[in-house]
């Protein structure tokens, strides 16, 4: 992903201590049982003891701070600008509309995050499209088409890649070079066949094969032809 957002948390260490030597007793309670006799012999009441709260467990004022630093972060995190945007990817004989922007609603405990940048010529992003109560996500990067001719660097860590996952059912679709490399049996079956783009937007055709969860092809599973449109929102 292109865009990483950093949130810093910051821990407060407070170190209380007073130091007056004593005699050492490995026994607590009889430190106690003296200091209850000398109060005695004072005409004092004996101090209660001490009690302590077990370890972990959260007072007033620190759960009080907790929920300020959560309210702190949510807000860092509600400024941040992933960007907006939608895509339509033809694969096979389905057609998905993802939201490239803002957050799903909850499923299944699950929320999904909609992102789409330009980046020096490329687009990247994630999406997600409900169905039927389910959830098919997108991820992408599409750099210019003559993204091979630039010799400055800008596209090293970027591969033209587009893979569609269903959630509910875990089939997922990838058009990924990077999946030749580690498999070359599916070579000519896994790519962006071709595309026009001009920075903010773009579409063409690509062919997807199936993976596994695992990132490793279906065995016997047949390649598909798909089409792709796609696009940011201007600033």
């Amino acid at each position: 992903m292109a865009w990483r957002a950093l949130v810093p948390l910051v821990a407060v260490l407070l170190v209380a201590g007073c130091g007056q030597e004593s005699d050492r007793t490995d026994d607590p309670g009889a430190v106690t049982d003296a200091a209850d006799s000398e109060a005695a012999d004072a005409g004092e009441e004996p101090a209660a003891p001490a009690t302590t709260e077990p370890d972990g467990a959260p007072d007033g004022d620190g759960a009080a701070e907790n929920g300020d630093l959560d309210a702190e972060v949510q807000d860092l995190l509600d400024d941040l600008d992933f960007g907006e945007g939608g895509a339509r990817v033809v694969l096979g004989d389905r057609t998905y509309e993802f939201a490239l922007g803002g957050t799903s609603p909850e499923v299944d405990g699950r929320t999904y995050l909609g992102t789409c940048q330009t980046l020096f010529g490329a687009i990247v992003g994630t999406g997600y499209e409900l169905d039927d109560g389910g959830v098919v996500t997108i991820e992408f990067e599409l750099p210019p088409a003559d993204w091979e001719s630039y010799e400055d660097g800008r596209f090293d860590t970027v591969t033209p890649r587009i893979v569609i996952e269903d959630i509910a059912t875990e089939e997922t679709w990838a058009a990924d070079p990077m999946l030749i490399d580690l498999y070359p049996e599916v070579d000519g079956a896994s790519q962006i066949d071709d595309w026009v783009s001009d920075g903010t937007s773009a579409s063409g055709t690509a062919t997807f094969t199936a993976i596994t969860p695992g990132r490793a092809p279906v065995e016997g599973a047949a390649p598909v032809q798909g089409t792709f449109e796609l696009g940011c929102a201007d600033d």
